[in-house]
Protein backbone atom coordinates (compact mmCIF):
# COMPACT_ATOMS: atom_id res chain seq x y z
CA UNK A 1 0.00 0.00 0.00
CA UNK A 2 1.40 3.58 -0.82
CA UNK A 3 1.90 6.00 1.62
CA UNK A 4 -0.89 8.08 -0.25
CA UNK A 5 -3.69 5.29 -0.10
CA UNK A 6 -2.24 4.81 3.37
CA UNK A 7 -3.19 8.53 4.55
CA UNK A 8 -6.77 8.52 2.67
CA UNK A 9 -7.75 5.10 4.45
CA UNK A 10 -6.44 6.60 7.69
CA UNK A 11 -8.61 9.53 6.76
CA UNK A 12 -11.81 7.55 6.18
CA UNK A 13 -11.22 5.49 9.70
CA UNK A 14 -10.90 9.35 11.89
CA UNK A 15 -14.60 9.77 10.16
CA UNK A 16 -15.72 6.63 10.84
CA UNK A 17 -14.81 7.33 14.69
CA UNK A 18 -15.87 11.17 14.86
CA UNK A 19 -19.36 9.83 13.46
CA UNK A 20 -19.53 6.83 16.05
CA UNK A 21 -18.36 9.67 18.78
CA UNK A 22 -20.76 12.16 17.84
CA UNK A 23 -23.80 9.47 17.76
CA UNK A 24 -22.80 8.88 21.50
CA UNK A 25 -22.63 12.37 22.49
CA UNK A 26 -25.83 12.70 20.94
CA UNK A 27 -27.15 9.85 22.22
CA UNK A 28 -25.66 10.70 25.74
CA UNK A 29 -22.96 9.14 27.67
CA UNK A 30 -24.62 8.27 30.83
CA UNK A 31 -27.71 7.50 29.16
CA UNK A 32 -26.02 4.98 26.76
CA UNK A 33 -23.93 3.35 29.68
CA UNK A 34 -26.89 2.75 31.57
CA UNK A 35 -28.75 0.99 28.21
CA UNK A 36 -25.45 -1.16 27.60
CA UNK A 37 -25.64 -2.03 31.51
CA UNK A 38 -28.99 -3.88 30.79
CA UNK A 39 -27.96 -6.09 27.99
CA UNK A 40 -28.42 -10.02 28.73
CA UNK A 41 -25.09 -10.91 28.40
CA UNK A 42 -26.19 -14.32 27.65
CA UNK A 43 -28.02 -13.24 24.53
CA UNK A 44 -24.66 -11.43 23.13
CA UNK A 45 -22.42 -14.41 23.87
CA UNK A 46 -25.29 -16.43 21.67
CA UNK A 47 -24.94 -13.43 18.76
CA UNK A 48 -21.15 -14.33 18.97
CA UNK A 49 -21.62 -17.42 18.66
CA UNK A 50 -23.71 -17.03 15.35
CA UNK A 51 -21.17 -14.39 14.30
CA UNK A 52 -18.19 -16.95 14.55
CA UNK A 53 -20.50 -19.80 12.76
CA UNK A 54 -21.83 -17.37 10.29
CA UNK A 55 -18.17 -16.68 9.28
CA UNK A 56 -16.74 -20.43 9.08
CA UNK A 57 -19.80 -20.89 6.95
CA UNK A 58 -19.08 -18.21 4.77
CA UNK A 59 -15.09 -20.07 4.47
CA UNK A 60 -16.90 -23.27 3.70
CA UNK A 61 -18.79 -21.30 1.09
CA UNK A 62 -15.59 -20.48 -0.64
CA UNK A 63 -13.91 -24.04 -0.38
CA UNK A 64 -16.61 -24.93 -2.37
CA UNK A 65 -15.78 -22.63 -4.88
CA UNK A 66 -12.40 -23.40 -5.34
CA UNK A 67 -13.23 -26.84 -5.22
CA UNK A 68 -15.63 -26.67 -7.91
CA UNK A 69 -12.86 -24.73 -9.67
CA UNK A 70 -10.97 -28.19 -9.47
CA UNK A 71 -8.44 -26.50 -6.50
CA UNK A 72 -8.82 -28.15 -3.01
CA UNK A 73 -7.77 -26.37 -0.78
CA UNK A 74 -7.64 -27.29 3.21
CA UNK A 75 -10.29 -26.45 5.12
CA UNK A 76 -7.94 -24.64 7.80
CA UNK A 77 -6.26 -22.35 5.00
CA UNK A 78 -9.70 -21.37 3.26
CA UNK A 79 -10.91 -20.52 7.06
CA UNK A 80 -7.38 -18.56 8.10
CA UNK A 81 -7.54 -16.83 4.99
CA UNK A 82 -11.29 -15.97 5.06
CA UNK A 83 -11.00 -14.57 8.72
CA UNK A 84 -7.84 -12.55 8.06
CA UNK A 85 -9.60 -11.10 5.17
CA UNK A 86 -12.59 -10.27 6.80
CA UNK A 87 -10.61 -8.12 9.71
CA UNK A 88 -8.53 -6.62 6.88
CA UNK A 89 -12.21 -5.56 4.95
CA UNK A 90 -13.86 -4.02 8.27
CA UNK A 91 -11.01 -1.26 9.17
CA UNK A 92 -10.66 -0.72 5.11
CA UNK A 93 -13.25 1.23 3.42
CA UNK A 94 -14.41 -0.44 -0.12
CA UNK A 95 -13.73 -3.96 1.05
CA UNK A 96 -11.06 -4.86 -1.60
CA UNK A 97 -7.85 -5.13 0.35
CA UNK A 98 -9.19 -7.94 2.28
CA UNK A 99 -10.68 -9.90 -0.70
CA UNK A 100 -6.62 -9.26 -2.41
CA UNK A 101 -5.47 -10.59 0.59
CA UNK A 102 -7.38 -13.87 0.79
CA UNK A 103 -6.55 -14.11 -2.94
CA UNK A 104 -3.12 -14.07 -2.84
CA UNK A 105 -2.93 -15.94 0.30
CA UNK A 106 -4.69 -19.56 -0.85
CA UNK A 107 -1.86 -18.69 -4.22
CA UNK A 108 1.08 -18.94 -1.58
CA UNK A 109 -0.12 -21.80 0.32
CA UNK A 110 -2.10 -23.95 -2.22
CA UNK A 111 -1.23 -22.87 -5.25
CA UNK A 112 -4.52 -21.56 -6.43
CA UNK A 113 -4.63 -19.54 -9.66
CA UNK A 114 -4.97 -15.65 -9.25
CA UNK A 115 -8.09 -15.32 -11.41
CA UNK A 116 -9.44 -18.41 -10.08
CA UNK A 117 -9.73 -17.25 -6.75
CA UNK A 118 -10.73 -13.78 -8.02
CA UNK A 119 -13.28 -15.53 -9.96
CA UNK A 120 -14.88 -17.56 -7.04
CA UNK A 121 -14.88 -14.24 -4.68
CA UNK A 122 -16.89 -12.63 -7.19
CA UNK A 123 -18.98 -15.11 -7.22
CA UNK A 124 -19.63 -15.39 -3.96
CA UNK A 125 -20.20 -11.69 -4.39
CA UNK A 126 -22.75 -11.91 -6.16
CA UNK A 127 -24.98 -14.49 -3.85
CA UNK A 128 -24.74 -12.12 -1.45
CA UNK A 129 -26.06 -9.11 -3.04
CA UNK A 130 -28.57 -10.98 -5.05
CA UNK A 131 -29.86 -12.61 -1.38
CA UNK A 132 -29.61 -9.12 0.65
CA UNK A 133 -31.03 -6.91 -2.30
CA UNK A 134 -33.99 -10.20 -2.88
CA UNK A 135 -35.19 -10.15 0.91
CA UNK A 136 -34.13 -6.19 1.54
CA UNK A 137 -36.97 -4.91 -0.95
CA UNK A 138 -38.78 -7.66 0.52
CA UNK A 139 -38.57 -6.31 3.99
CA UNK A 140 -39.41 -2.69 2.71
CA UNK A 141 -42.44 -3.93 1.47
CA UNK A 142 -42.93 -5.44 4.91
CA UNK A 143 -42.31 -3.13 6.62
CA UNK A 144 -45.08 -0.13 5.42
CA UNK A 145 -47.89 -0.95 7.12
CA UNK A 146 -46.16 -1.38 10.67
CA UNK A 147 -44.37 2.31 10.64
CA UNK A 148 -45.59 5.84 9.69
CA UNK A 149 -45.33 7.10 6.32
CA UNK A 150 -43.14 9.85 7.09
CA UNK A 151 -40.63 7.76 8.50
CA UNK A 152 -41.17 4.48 6.03
CA UNK A 153 -40.75 7.38 2.91
CA UNK A 154 -37.31 7.80 3.41
CA UNK A 155 -36.34 4.84 4.43
CA UNK A 156 -38.10 3.03 1.35
CA UNK A 157 -36.10 5.71 -0.80
CA UNK A 158 -32.68 5.09 0.42
CA UNK A 159 -33.28 1.00 0.58
CA UNK A 160 -34.62 1.52 -3.22
CA UNK A 161 -31.25 3.51 -3.87
CA UNK A 162 -28.92 0.85 -2.31
CA UNK A 163 -30.47 -2.04 -4.33
CA UNK A 164 -30.03 0.26 -7.43
CA UNK A 165 -26.19 -0.16 -6.28
CA UNK A 166 -26.05 -4.03 -5.77
CA UNK A 167 -27.81 -4.87 -8.71
CA UNK A 168 -25.05 -2.26 -10.42
CA UNK A 169 -22.32 -4.79 -8.87
CA UNK A 170 -23.99 -7.86 -10.29
CA UNK A 171 -24.27 -6.86 -13.39
CA UNK A 172 -20.26 -5.67 -13.17
CA UNK A 173 -19.49 -8.57 -11.25
CA UNK A 174 -20.97 -11.02 -13.73
CA UNK A 175 -19.06 -9.27 -17.06
CA UNK A 176 -16.08 -11.49 -17.40
CA UNK A 177 -14.89 -8.72 -20.09
CA UNK A 178 -13.93 -6.61 -16.71
CA UNK A 179 -10.73 -8.59 -16.44
CA UNK A 180 -9.72 -8.65 -19.82
CA UNK A 181 -10.37 -4.72 -19.66
CA UNK A 182 -7.94 -4.49 -16.56
CA UNK A 183 -5.64 -6.91 -18.02
CA UNK A 184 -5.67 -3.68 -21.16
CA UNK A 185 -5.25 -1.38 -18.55
CA UNK A 186 -2.27 -2.98 -16.83
CA UNK A 187 -0.25 -3.60 -20.48
CA UNK A 188 -0.62 -0.14 -20.97
CA UNK A 189 0.61 1.36 -17.94
CA UNK A 190 3.57 -1.37 -18.15
CA UNK A 191 4.35 -0.49 -21.93
CA UNK A 192 4.98 3.10 -20.62
CA UNK A 193 6.71 2.41 -17.62
CA UNK A 194 10.48 2.63 -18.07
CA UNK A 195 10.22 2.00 -21.32
CA UNK A 196 8.27 -1.19 -21.16
CA UNK A 197 10.89 -2.49 -19.15
CA UNK A 198 8.20 -4.65 -17.34
CA UNK A 199 5.60 -4.85 -20.59
CA UNK A 200 6.16 -8.73 -21.35
CA UNK A 201 6.31 -9.97 -17.81
CA UNK A 202 2.87 -8.07 -16.79
CA UNK A 203 1.53 -9.59 -20.01
CA UNK A 204 2.47 -12.84 -19.73
CA UNK A 205 0.59 -12.81 -15.93
CA UNK A 206 -2.60 -11.06 -16.78
CA UNK A 207 -2.68 -13.83 -19.83
CA UNK A 208 -2.24 -16.50 -16.67
CA UNK A 209 -4.73 -14.33 -14.65
CA UNK A 210 -7.72 -14.19 -17.54
CA UNK A 211 -6.87 -17.76 -18.32
CA UNK A 212 -7.49 -19.37 -14.86
CA UNK A 213 -10.75 -16.71 -14.26
CA UNK A 214 -12.39 -18.31 -17.74
CA UNK A 215 -11.70 -21.60 -16.20
CA UNK A 216 -12.86 -20.91 -12.79
CA UNK A 217 -16.24 -19.47 -13.91
CA UNK A 218 -16.52 -22.44 -16.88
CA UNK A 219 -16.84 -24.91 -13.77
CA UNK A 220 -20.11 -23.08 -12.85
CA UNK A 221 -21.81 -24.60 -15.57
CA UNK A 222 -19.24 -27.77 -15.55
CA UNK A 223 -19.16 -31.26 -14.08
CA UNK A 224 -18.67 -29.96 -10.34
CA UNK A 225 -21.60 -27.03 -10.54
CA UNK A 226 -23.77 -29.11 -7.97
CA UNK A 227 -20.77 -27.61 -5.78
CA UNK A 228 -21.81 -24.07 -6.48
CA UNK A 229 -25.35 -24.68 -6.12
CA UNK A 230 -24.24 -26.41 -2.40
CA UNK A 231 -22.35 -22.58 -1.97
CA UNK A 232 -25.40 -20.75 -3.73
CA UNK A 233 -27.88 -22.84 -0.96
CA UNK A 234 -25.60 -21.92 1.83
CA UNK A 235 -26.02 -18.03 1.27
CA UNK A 236 -29.10 -18.69 2.87
CA UNK A 237 -28.12 -19.75 6.43
CA UNK A 238 -25.22 -17.43 6.26
CA UNK A 239 -27.20 -14.35 5.95
CA UNK A 240 -30.68 -16.01 8.35
CA UNK A 241 -27.22 -16.49 10.98
CA UNK A 242 -26.81 -12.75 10.92
CA UNK A 243 -30.46 -11.22 10.79
CA UNK A 244 -30.76 -13.58 13.73
CA UNK A 245 -27.24 -12.42 15.57
CA UNK A 246 -28.81 -8.62 14.76
CA UNK A 247 -32.08 -9.77 16.36
CA UNK A 248 -30.04 -11.15 19.38
CA UNK A 249 -28.21 -7.57 19.99
CA UNK A 250 -31.92 -5.87 20.28
CA UNK A 251 -33.37 -8.48 22.67
CA UNK A 252 -30.75 -8.64 25.05
CA UNK A 253 -31.46 -4.39 25.31
CA UNK A 254 -35.27 -4.82 25.29
CA UNK A 255 -35.52 -3.30 21.78
CA UNK A 256 -37.77 -5.35 20.08
CA UNK A 257 -38.18 -3.94 16.26
CA UNK A 258 -39.97 -5.74 13.64
CA UNK A 259 -38.13 -8.01 11.84
CA UNK A 260 -38.27 -6.43 8.81
CA UNK A 261 -36.26 -3.77 10.65
CA UNK A 262 -34.13 -5.62 11.50
CA UNK A 263 -33.14 -7.36 8.28
CA UNK A 264 -33.00 -3.77 6.63
CA UNK A 265 -30.61 -2.24 9.22
CA UNK A 266 -28.29 -5.83 8.35
CA UNK A 267 -28.53 -5.63 5.19
CA UNK A 268 -28.13 -1.30 4.81
CA UNK A 269 -25.04 -1.63 7.36
CA UNK A 270 -23.60 -4.18 4.70
CA UNK A 271 -23.23 -1.29 2.01
CA UNK A 272 -22.65 1.76 4.46
CA UNK A 273 -19.82 -0.36 5.30
CA UNK A 274 -17.64 -0.23 2.23
CA UNK A 275 -17.48 3.93 2.66
CA UNK A 276 -17.44 4.22 6.65
CA UNK A 277 -15.38 1.16 8.15
CA UNK A 278 -14.70 -0.09 11.41
CA UNK A 279 -18.20 0.07 12.75
CA UNK A 280 -18.83 4.10 11.88
CA UNK A 281 -21.05 3.11 8.79
CA UNK A 282 -22.71 0.37 10.31
CA UNK A 283 -23.42 1.98 13.96
CA UNK A 284 -25.07 5.05 11.97
CA UNK A 285 -27.65 2.87 9.92
CA UNK A 286 -28.43 0.94 12.98
CA UNK A 287 -29.12 3.52 14.93
CA UNK A 288 -30.98 5.66 12.35
CA UNK A 289 -33.05 2.69 11.57
CA UNK A 290 -34.03 1.86 15.49
CA UNK A 291 -34.83 5.52 15.82
CA UNK A 292 -36.77 5.88 12.84
CA UNK A 293 -39.25 3.09 13.94
CA UNK A 294 -39.57 4.49 17.43
CA UNK A 295 -36.72 3.19 19.56
CA UNK A 296 -35.34 6.35 21.85
CA UNK A 297 -32.20 7.65 20.68
CA UNK A 298 -29.85 5.78 23.74
CA UNK A 299 -31.06 2.74 23.18
CA UNK A 300 -30.75 2.38 19.26
CA UNK A 301 -26.87 3.55 19.54
CA UNK A 302 -26.75 0.78 22.10
CA UNK A 303 -27.56 -1.49 19.75
CA UNK A 304 -25.36 0.00 17.09
CA UNK A 305 -22.63 -0.03 19.36
CA UNK A 306 -23.35 -3.63 20.95
CA UNK A 307 -23.66 -4.90 17.28
CA UNK A 308 -20.26 -3.97 15.82
CA UNK A 309 -18.74 -4.98 19.38
CA UNK A 310 -20.22 -8.61 18.43
CA UNK A 311 -18.80 -8.45 15.07
CA UNK A 312 -16.70 -5.88 13.39
CA UNK A 313 -14.89 -5.56 16.05
CA UNK A 314 -13.66 -8.69 16.84
CA UNK A 315 -12.99 -10.04 13.71
CA UNK A 316 -9.38 -9.36 14.00
CA UNK A 317 -8.90 -11.22 17.19
CA UNK A 318 -10.82 -14.05 15.41
CA UNK A 319 -8.40 -13.58 12.17
CA UNK A 320 -5.13 -14.07 14.96
CA UNK A 321 -6.57 -16.98 16.12
CA UNK A 322 -7.53 -18.83 12.62
CA UNK A 323 -4.00 -17.60 11.34
CA UNK A 324 -2.54 -19.33 14.53
CA UNK A 325 -3.83 -22.24 13.74
CA UNK A 326 -2.98 -22.82 10.46
CA UNK A 327 0.81 -20.98 11.52
CA UNK A 328 2.56 -24.74 10.30
CA UNK A 329 1.21 -24.29 7.18
CA UNK A 330 4.46 -23.50 4.77
CA UNK A 331 3.94 -20.48 3.19
CA UNK A 332 6.70 -20.51 0.85
CA UNK A 333 4.96 -22.24 -1.74
CA UNK A 334 1.86 -24.56 -2.93
CA UNK A 335 0.86 -27.70 -0.94
CA UNK A 336 0.66 -30.97 -2.44
CA UNK A 337 -2.86 -30.80 -1.79
CA UNK A 338 -3.39 -28.30 -4.53
CA UNK A 339 -4.40 -29.78 -7.70
CA UNK A 340 -4.28 -28.02 -11.19
CA UNK A 341 -7.20 -28.25 -13.97
CA UNK A 342 -4.80 -28.45 -16.68
CA UNK A 343 -3.01 -31.40 -15.32
CA UNK A 344 -6.86 -33.35 -15.83
CA UNK A 345 -6.94 -32.52 -19.41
Amino acid sequence: MTGERAREYAIVLVVSAALVIGLVLLAGPWQLAEQLAKADLFLVGMAVVLYITALGMKAVRWRLLLTAARYRVRGTVALSQYAMAQAINDLTPARVLGEGARIWGVNRVEGVPIGTGLATVMTEKVMDLVLVTSVLLASVAALYPAIPLRAWGPLAALSTLVAMFNLGIIVLLRRPDIVEWGGRVSNRIARRFRGGRYAGEVESEVEKTVGSFDLARQSTWGPERSLVVIAALLTVPVWALEFARLALIFWSLEVFAPLPAVVIASSLALTFQLFLPAGGGSVAVITDILAGVGVTLAAATAAGLLSVATSIWITVPIALVALLLTGRQRLNGPSSGASDPRDDS
